[in-house]
């Protein structure tokens, strides 16, 4: 018997029950859209680094300027986030923008040594701030997609903690 079938169970299952009973199926493909295109990205610098002869390679223009992955990354946030908005939580169009938004996040924070540096740093030991930065951000759009809302704040615990926190901090001070 193929797994493809309990594969295909258990996905449809996961979708239905975890994402779209508790409306989280945008946030997902935010999730699988950055992780997708962050991996893609590094994986195709890895190649024009090692000069694959088959491999595309930079995008440059004829005067030298090389575009970098960050800018298609914006234009596909700012296109699918004004689109998702556009769509007023119609499916499939909202579903659709949230994966592209994805994308264009996982293209942009693969560059974030670039924003903070304002400088080519992809390589050198600074760059190592982009995987740092994706990491974070990763884990908490994970967060986000398991149902972790740090908006919720039950003030019943707030009211049960808060006071031995304070005590805390005044010793500690």
């Amino acid at each position: 018997m193929s797994l493809a079938l309990p594969f295909a169970s258990f996905i449809t299952h996961f979708w239905n029950d975890q994402l779209v009973a508790h409306d989280r199926q945008g946030v997902f493909l935010v999730l699988v859209g950055f992780i997708g295109s962050f991996a893609f990205i590094r994986m195709s610098t890895r190649m024009i680094r090692a000069e694959v002869s088959w491999w595309p390679g930079n995008v440059e223009s004829e005067s030298g300027l090389h575009v970098h992955h960050l800018v298609f990354g914006i234009i596909a946030m700012m296109a699918s986030g004004t689109l998702g908005f556009a769509a007023f939580g119609h499916s499939p169009l909202t579903e659709i923008c949230a994966f592209f938004f994805g994308i264009g996040a996982g293209l942009t924070i693969d560059e974030f040594a670039l924003w903070v540096y304002l400088e080519d740093v992809y390589w050198a030991e600074e760059g190592r701030s982009s995987i740092d930065a994706t990491v974070i951000a990763a884990a908490l759009i994970g967060l986000i997609v398991v149902g972790v809302n740090p908006f919720e704040i039950e003030l019943v615990h707030l009211a049960d903690t808060l006071p031995w926190t304070l005590g805390l901090t005044q010793v500690s001070v």
